[in-house]
């Protein structure tokens, strides 16, 4: 679980369940979730796993990583 956490998948996923997760206590339940918020928090998640890939110091993946091609 934890080499799946330092992918670009879990890197999105957790940025994506943290905005969700701030939305629930916005609005304090997940009722009231559309699909526009749903979007608005995936192309959120998206920033920090573009940053890490173009990061030449981190080596979880992207850039600087050893398993890039």
């Amino acid at each position: 679980m934890k080499n799946f956490l330092n992918t670009p998948y879990g890197s999105f996923l957790k940025v994506f369940l943290a905005a969700i997760f701030v939305f629930v206590i916005k609005h304090g339940s997940i009722w009231g979730l559309d699909l526009k918020q749903a979007l608005d928090a995936a192309m959120m998640a998206v920033i920090p796993v573009a940053i890490n890939f173009f990061n030449p110091a981190d080596t979880r993946y992207g850039m600087g990583s050893t398993t890039n091609p």
